[in-house]
């Protein structure tokens, strides 16, 4: 990286001296130097892509572990990086990006094969089980890398991890959703007409309501580290 920034650097200089007094005759080597460094540079760039998959493999060991937040803020830092070090040629710069996004993407494939969708998330009974205690850990490892990705001045796919916060969000509460659209069916189907039900009745139902979204709020999403950063999706969602 230094040695293709000083010969792009170099080069620049050359050229734009080459009209000065005493150097109209000097011809310059019409090849790109990037073209002679290409071999280097695509050498570069493996390690480098190396170098921001290493922590990735080591955070996602699997066998359902879930990495920490902290772990993704390493590999977040890994990618700023690599990425700095790569601004002085924009060429160099793109392509480090490009590495970043494949980083970014292998992230989420791996958190896509922990988000548990079967019938275990059903059971909402009590308190979270082991597979909603994993969908809450790949929620909170999602928001961390939403919000460091959104702190660095590059297109790094911040919307795809967006998109895939907003499916395991929705995975948690499809089960409470299924429960309160249960209960207010049971509202709608009752006869509270004069004579053939009391409205108390109406009253047990709504006793209902606030018990399933506090056990909701108390119990499941008491789980979650950023809440910030998934209460737009709450707020659209519930």
């Amino acid at each position: 990286n230094k040695v293709l920034r000083l010969i792009v650097g170099m080069w620049a200089h050359f050229r734009e001296k080459a009209a000065v007094e005493g150097l109209e005759g000097v011809q310059l080597p019409r090849d790109d130097p990037r073209e002679i460094l290409s071999a280097f540079q695509g050498a570069y760039l493996a390690r480098s892509l190396n170098r921001l998959l290493d922590p990735v493999n080591i955070a996602f060991p699997g066998k359902g572990a879930v990495p920490s937040p902290a772990e993704i803020e390493g590999i977040v830092r890994c990618i700023v990086s690599e990425i700095s070090a790569a601004r002085g040629d924009s060429e160099l710069k793109n392509l480090s990006v490009t590495n970043a996004v494949k980083a970014v993407r292998d992230m989420l494939s791996r958190c896509e094969s922990l988000i548990h969708h079967g019938s275990g998330v059903q059971d909402i009974t009590g308190p979270p089980n082991q597979y909603h205690t994993r969908n809450i850990a790949v929620l909170n490892v999602l928001c961390t890398l939403h919000t460091k990705l959104g702190d660095i001045p590059a297109d790094l796919r911040a919307g795809e991890v967006w998109v895939m916060v907003r499916e395991v969000m929705g995975t948690i509460l499809a089960p409470f959703r299924l429960q309160l659209d249960q209960i207010l069916g049971s509202i709608h189907e009752a006869d509270y007409s004069m004579g053939t039900g009391s409205i108390a009745g109406c009253s047990d139902y709504i006793a209902l309501v606030e018990e399933t979204i506090t056990h909701l709020t108390s119990t499941y999403l008491t789980g979650l580290t950023n809440k910030s950063a998934v209460q737009p999706v709450l707020c659209v969602d519930t």
